[in-house]
């Protein structure tokens, strides 16, 4: 398929919510055998992606549901308990040696 001429017609001429009329080179019955052609790749490309993710996906959210069980998470995935450090430890490292 080649395009042979873009029209980017006003705003009053505009057919389509686009406004952008393509001018094919075929007949359009060879148009709908290609678009139909692209249709079931991209339905495959679909299809592939899924039966690949969905039992990744699935692990996440029976680990996700096994922090919750445990108490470990909130529902928001938060952590419920404070991160476990020394007490002499501060978030800013350990204090300054004197000498």
């Amino acid at each position: 398929m080649t395009i042979t001429r873009v029209e980017d017609l006003p705003p009053d001429e505009r057919e389509d919510a686009h406004g952008i009329n393509l001018l094919l080179d075929e007949p359009p019955r060879e148009l709908s055998v290609r678009l139909t052609e692209v249709s079931t790749a991209i339905q495959e490309v679909r299809r592939a992606y899924a039966s690949a993710l969905c039992p990744a996906l699935e692990e996440i959210a029976r680990t996700i549901r096994a922090l919750r069980d445990a108490g470990l998470i909130d529902q928001d995935g938060k952590p419920t308990q404070p991160r476990n450090r020394p007490a002499w430890q501060s978030p800013y490292g350990p204090p300054p040696r004197r000498r």
